[in-house]
């Protein structure tokens, strides 16, 4: 997999082009020779976070959200409720 994504920015209209495109889709200039070349950009791809935020959150409701609703459920059916306050 690679790492990077290649922008191609077209010499004539200025505008974003996909990795391996032939001609503008904006313009319609072809790329065919070194005066109608793209300009060509490589950014560093970024890394999706959304899986470890997931995971944390998960952690989290597993160690302390579920045991404390176990316990006070538990103590809400022995004692009947709030009832008795």
């Amino acid at each position: 997999m690679n790492s990077n994504n290649v922008i191609k920015y077209c010499p004539n209209c200025g505008k974003k082009n996909i990795n391996n495109g032939n001609m503008c889709m904006v313009c319609g200039l072809v790329f065919n020779n070194s005066n109608n070349m793209p300009r060509v950009v490589t950014t560093p791809q970024k890394k999706d976070s959304s899986g470890t935020f997931l995971l944390a959150l998960s952690i989290i409701n597993v160690t302390f959200i579920v045991p404390a609703v176990l316990y006070f459920g538990v103590l809400y059916l022995l004692f009947g409720g709030l009832s008795n306050v």
